[in-house]
């Protein structure tokens, strides 16, 4: 669970990192208040998350094996499936 939290916050940071390079690229000081502001509040989150357990940090929808992650699941791959027809529980799909 850990792993799976790590990786989230990474997500983050890689997104934020990229929204400053496009802000700073654009020189346009607008942008690079927003760009401060989502750095502030993702520093924030970030903190927040790594003085939590990984469980709470994730929440139950984002925990593999619950009700509520099984059934997200469920309906990601009938989209998926309905999207590029192919089965992502079939044989061989792996």
């Amino acid at each position: 669970m850990a792993l799976l939290a790590m990786n989230g916050i990474e997500h983050f940071a890689t997104d934020h990192v990229s929204r400053c390079v496009a802000a700073i690229k654009s020189g346009k000081p607008a942008l690079m208040g927003v760009a401060a502001a989502f750095g502030e509040k993702w520093e924030e989150e970030r903190i927040c998350s790594l003085r939590n357990d990984p469980l709470v940090y994730l929440g139950e929808g984002n925990i593999p094996g619950t009700e509520e992650n099984n059934t997200r699941r469920a309906c990601s791959k009938a989209l998926f499936k309905a999207a590029t027809g192919i089965d992502l529980d079939a044989e061989g799909a792996k």
